[in-house]
């Protein structure tokens, strides 16, 4: 995931970038094929993780309850 390098290096918005490229990937990818869920169940998570380290926890939780979908 090159959105967690980003994310332990304080760079946000860049981890933001890379992972909202890769839900969008997943997502397209699960409407031919379930077998993508637990990867965008990943990507929620990791996106959430960035919005709590910015300190914006209801996005954060918002995209946490996104992953508990999947999961």
């Amino acid at each position: 995931y090159i959105g967690c390098l980003f994310r332990s290096k304080c760079q946000y918005t860049s981890a933001l970038t890379y992972h909202q490229r890769a839900l969008g990937i997943y997502q397209q990818l699960n409407l031919l094929d379930s077998a993508f869920e637990s990867m965008l169940m990943r990507t929620h998570a990791q996106i959430a993780l960035v919005y709590r380290d910015m300190g914006d926890t209801l996005t954060a939780l918002a995209h946490f309850n996104s992953a508990m979908q999947f999961g």
